[in-house]
């Protein structure tokens, strides 16, 4: 399964998220209502799967989610949740719904989710729309926590759209399978919309592989001595 909190929560991967919200804390000291988005720089790279987790593990702590597929040309959340795509953002933003016709209570508690919604032929355009800022704003008065999944940063542009509404970036690494090419244009791209602020969520590591290397020895490893870095993406063929 996917949806690994919810499904396996005593399972190794359930405790990484569980990890992660604990450093999240760290971008959450304001108190304020958080939007989170979640990008990579190509499909596969699990951006996907950490939004679904990572919204999973917020909600199971108690705190009011809410799942958002704004990857409106290739949509996925739906699919794993089991639910329907057959109304959801992109009928928001084209004034066919409103809000309370698209939100869908999910297995998971205090999880709500909101599907894409049918496909459109200007996702760019809708996203840059004034019914966007509209629809986020709402959902900040009814959530503790807005995440996003989006397109894939390096492909698409309306992920930059996107950042412009939220709080915390985070850009999905995939141990040995994010191309090194793709990630540096993604990362130019962040750079010249003028996104600094963003953190590197490194997925699929093998933990039985790489936990021996780390202890509270006081040494400080590099990846001279260990290569993590250097494995860290995927060599073009």
């Amino acid at each position: 399964t996917s949806l690994v909190v919810a499904k396996r929560p005593n399972s190794s991967v359930s405790e990484s998220f569980r990890s992660v919200r604990t450093n999240f804390q760290f971008f959450d000291q304001s108190g304020k209502k958080q939007v989170v988005l979640f990008t990579s720089a190509a499909s596969g790279d699990g951006k996907t799967f950490c939004s679904m987790n990572f919204a999973s593990v917020l909600a199971l702590n108690g705190h009011k989610t809410a799942l958002l597929e704004f990857d409106l040309r290739r949509p996925k959340v739906h699919q794993e949740f089991g639910s329907s795509n057959m109304i959801g953002i992109s009928s928001f933003l084209i004034d066919k719904a409103v809000i309370d016709d698209i939100i869908v209570p999910t297995e998971v508690q205090n999880l709500d989710l909101i599907s894409a919604g049918p496909a459109a032929p200007n996702p760019a355009e809708l996203i840059a729309s004034e019914r966007t800022a509209e629809f986020i704003d709402t959902l900040k008065g009814m959530y503790d926590y807005i995440i996003i999944d989006s397109a894939p940063v390096g492909i698409v542009s309306e992920t930059f759209l996107l950042m412009k509404h939220s709080d915390v970036d985070i850009f999905v690494v995939r141990l040995e399978h994010t191309v090194r090419e793709a990630f540096k244009v993604a990362m130019k791209g962040l750079r010249n919309n003028g996104f600094t602020n963003y953190s590197l969520l490194i997925n699929d590591l093998n933990i039985r592989k790489e936990s021996y290397k780390y202890g509270y020895d006081n040494k400080y490893y590099t990846d001279k001595e260990y290569g993590f870095f250097k494995r860290l993406f995927k060599k073009r063929a």
